[in-house]
């Protein structure tokens, strides 16, 4: 927990576009029972914003989903403009965190329970190296073997200088000197860090793929998907400010209350109907999308 409390308005719950960007995409995956785009293989089960004051550093948005009595949370930084060097102030701001959670969670971090995430602009320059660097981490149990990968003619060398930046950052913000300590260190944020490259917009892939994902959950309810999209993002801005906890049912609710429509509660992982044929020659009447479960009659029944 931090020494000192802060307003929500002033640690980015105002007036950061990208966050309530971030928020909306996931509330909208929680409405519908998704998952987590990184890091957690559960469907959500809460979404919070602006969640340093209850002790979690990385604290723009917070993810938790729940399995057999058993909580995971997934908090995520996030900035839309950053760049992986050592000289970048968000980056090391990102790191200094990181480390934070590692060093004040050891046990919750090793066993999976408190994860770490950071969100940043699909375009963000050494965005993508991080990943990879994240992925081999959390193949090696052991720091040694990690260090080992990164050789010559065993790693190329803009990976091995990617992970000799983040090094120097961790040594900084953690002030470590000793080469083992800055190693080890490294390579536990790295387990526990997991990248999401969002593809920023309302006409690029992440948003459209929501748009896509409320289908079933709109179907009847008199509201389309953009509209329910449009409302969310309203919600994320209110809640944003006020350090916002909610769950499904909660957003049910408020989305009753606010444009008026009882939005259907989808199993649990249920998603939208797949598109799995198209029957281009169907009797002259065009092309017919067909969607998993569908069946098309014209004197037989095919069941996809």
């Amino acid at each position: 927990m931090t020494d000192q409390l802060v307003s929500p308005q002033a640690t980015g719950g105002a007036g950061f576009v990208f966050e309530y960007h971030v928020a909306t995409l996931l509330f909208s995956k929680l409405l519908r029972g998704a998952h987590v785009p990184v890091g957690i293989d559960l469907p959500l089960s809460r979404v919070a914003l602006q969640q340093r004051n209850r002790g979690f550093p990385l604290d723009d948005v917070v993810a938790f989903a729940d399995s057999q009595g058993s909580s995971v949370s997934l908090e995520f930084q996030v900035k839309r403009r950053l760049q992986v060097t050592a000289g970048d102030p968000d980056f090391a701001e990102v790191m200094r965190s990181a480390c934070a959670v590692v060093c004040g969670y050891p046990l919750q971090v090793a066993d999976g329970s408190r994860q770490l995430g950071l969100v940043a602009a699909e375009s963000t320059p050494g965005l993508a190296g991080l990943a990879e660097l994240t992925s081999i981490a959390r193949a090696h149990a052991a720091t040694m073997t990690f260090g080992d990968l990164f050789r010559p003619r065993v790693t190329k060398k803009p990976l091995r200088d990617r992970l000799d930046e983040i090094a120097d950052v961790v040594a900084r913000v953690c002030s470590l000197q000793d080469k083992s300590d800055i190693d080890g260190m490294t390579h536990r944020v790295l387990k526990a860090l997991h990248v999401w490259q969002v593809d920023v917009g309302h006409d690029n892939r992440d948003w459209r793929a929501e748009l896509d994902g409320l289908i079933g959950l709109t179907t009847g309810s008199g509201i389309t998907p953009a509209n329910l999209l449009a409302s969310l993002r309203e919600l994320a801005e209110e809640y944003g400010t006020r350090s916002g906890d909610v769950d499904a049912p909660h957003l049910r609710a408020a989305m009753r209350s606010r444009v008026g429509v009882d939005l259907r509660l989808p199993r649990l992982g249920h998603a939208a109907p797949r598109s799995v044929g198209i029957v281009v020659n169907n009797y002259g009447n065009g092309p017919t999308i067909m969607a998993e479960g569908d069946q098309l009659f014209h004197g037989n029944t095919f069941n996809f």
